[in-house]
């Protein structure tokens, strides 16, 4: 409780004293839900009741503090969250801060945050969820995922042009302070011990005789002291020469103990209005290793008021990643959507399909129907169905609604008939 309390004075006393910003006035959202419904597999009934709500109380709009009246000069900025009071209890973020050095108009140091050599242009994908036993879904490996969670503090040289933004990247590896802990030991309920990192929690009154044991409560954590002085260095560029054409590229370079370097790159190129081309490529080569990559490509083209159509592919750990979404808007109020994945195509050949179709009326009615369909790569697939109306003009400020859905395979699952009106401020 007195941490609690100090971070709210402090983060008002920000609030109120330094940046000196326009309160706003809180929001209350929230609904609430009564549904009946019956598993159509083993015809079990009931009622279930459910209810959310939110007070979010801004304490300050975003604000920046800086002398702009000649260079060089310092410049922070600073935008608070919500204090959000909701069924989980009270939330309260800390602060969001930038802050640099402006040496000349078109450049500065960032002294906060630090530099992130964070790459990901070309990354598997997966979107279609639920499709099947989760044990059982496809998962292709981001082959560059290097680990940088230790280069944590660092400083950012940008200069920034019509054109190109230019920035120089330093980070070390840790600090000079020593900030690990020491692992937390005790008695422990061997049924909660963790896996990964071999914690447990303490026993409770519902804790088994046999389960109790001396163990590893806390893991050790925290950032050791940079010893080795390893540093790393990177740079990135953003070129935007004409409307149609955007180019990002960011690389990175571990001196001294750790010689790793990642790249990544992307380039867009939109030679018309209704057509946007992308391609990506990931690299990593660590210290002593072989070089791994990865690749992506994209296109979308949208046809104004009747449909867009996106295609995706992704190229890693020697298998092939695809994906197609169409969504059709040339029918006022109807809203169609097909998208297919294809996960391994080079090995297995795992693929899903989604479709979902729905139709607004002036009324307020809007029936709505949907297919999932799942494949591992086997003769047999697993079907999904739902399909259901909603009502929200009925009763102001409801919607009532019946939705069937199957179980993740029809075949086994027929799955469940909801209905319900919920309530919503």
């Amino acid at each position: 409780m007195k941490k609690l309390t100090l971070v709210l004075a402090m983060v008002l006393l920000v609030a109120g004293l330094v940046f000196a910003g326009d309160p706003v006035a809180a929001t209350l959202t929230g609904s609430a839900t009564a549904t009946w419904g019956v598993d159509l597999q083993n015809q079990a009934t009931g009622f279930q009741n459910a209810a959310s709500a939110t007070v979010s109380i801004p304490l300050v709009a975003a604000a920046t503090k800086a002398n702009e009246g000649s260079v060089p000069y310092g410049s922070i900025s600073l935008a608070l969250s919500d204090v959000k009071i909701t069924g989980d209890g009270l939330t309260v973020a800390a602060p969001s801060v930038t802050a640099k050095l402006i040496l000349a108009e078109a450049l500065s140091v960032t002294i906060y945050g630090a530099p992130s050599y964070a790459i990901g242009q070309a990354s598997p994908f997966m979107t279609i969820q639920d499709v099947a036993d989760e044990e059982d879904e496809p998962t292709l490996a981001d082959a560059v995922d290097p680990d940088l969670s230790g280069y944590t503090g660092g400083l950012t040289l940008t200069y920034s042009m019509d054109m190109a933004t230019i920035a120089l990247m330093v980070t070390s590896n840790g600090s000079w302070d020593d900030e690990t802990t020491d692992p937390e030991y005790g008695w422990i309920d061997t049924a909660t011990t963790d896996a990964t990192t071999g914690e447990s929690d303490a026993p409770t009154s519902d804790t088994l005789p046999g389960d109790v044991e001396w163990g590893l409560l806390t893991a050790a954590g925290g950032t050791a002291a940079n010893t080795a002085n390893d540093y790393s260095a990177g740079a990135s560029i953003t070129l935007t020469p004409m409307d149609m054409l955007s180019v990002n590229f960011k690389a990175g370079y571990g001196v001294f103990s750790a010689a790793d370097m990642i790249l990544s790159g992307k380039v867009t190129v939109k030679p018309m209005d209704m057509l946007s081309v992308w391609v990506a490529l990931d690299g990593n080569l660590p210290n002593g290793g072989s070089f791994a990559y990865d690749a992506g490509a994209g296109a979308s083209v949208t046809l104004e008021d009747l449909a867009t159509l996106g295609l995706t592919t992704y190229y890693g750990a020697d298998d092939l990643e695809a994906q197609t979404v169409l969504s059709v808007t040339a029918v006022e109020n109807l809203s169609l959507s097909e998208t297919f994945e294809a996960y391994t195509v080079l090995t297995s050949f795992d693929f899903a399909s989604k479709t979902a179709l729905s139709y607004t009326l002036d009324a307020g009615f809007k029936p709505y129907a949907g297919a999932t369909y799942y494949n591992n790569g086997s003769a047999d697939g697993t079907l999904q169905l739902n399909a259901g109306v909603e009502a929200s003009k009925l009763v102001q400020n409801t919607v009532f609604k019946v939705d069937w859905t199957s179980g993740s395979d029809i075949s086994s699952d027929i799955g469940d008939l909801e209905i319900s009106a919920t309530v919503t401020y």
